[in-house]
């Protein structure tokens, strides 16, 4: 009866063998693959790490990058800006060299018509010198006459002879007077013709000067807006250097925690890979209880 008893105990036990051998083939099929499994994952997440690592570096440099940029950036807007008070500054002064180049043409204007004035009024007083040497000319024939006719009277014509040589005289005189007045109104023609050619090439001047200076104002003008406009994208710059130095903090951050989680999955890997190792472990303990079974076995066969 005891012996019906062990034999049904080792029945038992070799159906539990038998059990334990096709799962221990099993799982140390499977813990072999696990093993590849491991050794792979393992490799793959240094690879990440490294490429954490990496980028983590990378978003550094670039945020050191970002930083020389918004320096850059913001140095270049002082300027600008200070280039577009200039250029305010110029179209405001410009305005007024305006106003006071206008006012010099308007003098020039003003001293042209002055100088016709003159020449026409030297004119009109030649024209009366023109006539007082005529009546300068025909008094002194008549004077001639005169001292003539008091010669041919004798005794009786000597105070008509003196008064005839004093109205000689005078007409003389006149004449000489008229000559000079009329060369000191021809000289003053003249510089009035040389006075009317300097204002007309200083009038040209002055309009060469408001064309050149209306050509630097509408420079300045079309400058202005350009410079706003480069203000609007000087903003929209800075905004997007803003947000490139945002993400990038976000992205080293993101580095940094994955790097974290590599560190935390390398421990996981490397205790999933000891408890492998102690079911291996498990697993020759389970061969050596069939071969004690193999044994026990060949003992019940003898009696």
């Amino acid at each position: 009866l005891l012996t019906d008893k062990i034999t049904g105990i080792i029945q038992k036990m070799f159906t539990i063998k038998e059990v334990l051998l096709e799962s221990t083939v099993k799982f140390n099929e499977i813990s072999k693959d696990y093993k590849i499994l491991l050794g792979n994952s393992l490799s793959s997440i240094e690879e990440v790490a490294r490429a954490s690592l990496v980028i983590s570096n990378l978003t550094e440099k670039q945020g050191k990058v970002n930083e020389e940029t918004l320096k850059i950036v913001e140095s270049l807007s002082d300027k600008f800006q200070e280039i577009k008070h200039n250029f305010i500054y110029i179209d405001d002064k410009g305005k007024q060299i305006k106003q006071i180049i206008t006012g010099g043409q308007e003098i020039v204007s003003h001293t042209n018509q002055v100088m016709d004035q003159l020449k026409e009024s030297s004119k009109e007083v030649s024209k009366v010198i023109s006539i007082m040497k005529n009546i300068a000319s025909r008094t002194n024939l008549l004077a001639l006459n005169a001292s003539i006719e008091a010669a041919r009277a004798g005794e009786s014509g000597k105070g008509f002879t003196i008064v005839a040589d004093e109205v000689g005289k005078l007409a003389q005189s006149s004449s000489s007077y008229t000559k000079v007045i009329t060369d000191s109104i021809q000289n003053s023609l003249v510089l009035v013709d040389r006075g009317q050619s300097s204002t007309s090439r200083i009038s040209l001047k002055f309009e060469d000067l408001v064309n050149k200076h209306s050509e630097i104002q509408s420079i300045v003008v079309r400058s202005i807006p350009s410079l706003d406009e480069y203000e609007k994208i000087k903003t929209r710059t800075l905004d997007l250097t803003y947000e490139l130095d945002e993400n990038l903090k976000q992205i080293h951050t993101a580095a940094m925690n994955q790097e974290e989680n590599v560190r935390t999955s390398q421990k996981a890997i490397r205790m999933v890979s000891e408890k492998s190792e102690y079911y291996l472990d498990f697993i020759d303990k389970l061969d050596s209880l069939s071969k004690l079974m193999n044994e026990v076995n060949e003992l019940m066969q003898q009696f």
